[in-house]
């Protein structure tokens, strides 16, 4: 009995290792691609302090966009530290979206 628990359980770890392998193509090469991206116009405004107040800079940004007349239809957040590392009234991030043209002002 004790035998064919463990039959089933190594059979069952096998199993899910092989459906892992094959599923997250460990079989496959890595291959290493250099793309480029088109010219984005971003618009965006530096925001100190949590990240996850960064909301309110993000639809500031996109009120102006509009008030201008851009569409800012892609929003974004950069975030440049490490929350782990960087006390959270110090941490630096830019809010803001993507415009169709450039904004010369």
């Amino acid at each position: 009995m004790l035998k064919w628990a463990f039959f089933v359980i190594f059979a069952t770890i096998l199993g899910i290792g092989v459906y892992l392998y094959f599923y997250l193509g460990g079989y496959k090469e890595v291959a290493i691609q250099e793309t480029q991206y088109a010219h984005l116009n971003l618009v965006y405004r530096e925001h100190n302090g949590p990240y996850h107040q960064i909301g309110p800079v993000i639809e500031m940004v996109e009120k102006w966009a509009k008030r201008v007349g851009h569409k800012c239809d892609r929003t974004f957040g950069e975030y440049l530290d490490d929350p782990a590392k960087v006390e959270e009234g110090r941490l630096r991030s830019f809010g803001g979206c993507v415009v169709d043209q450039e904004i010369t002002e």
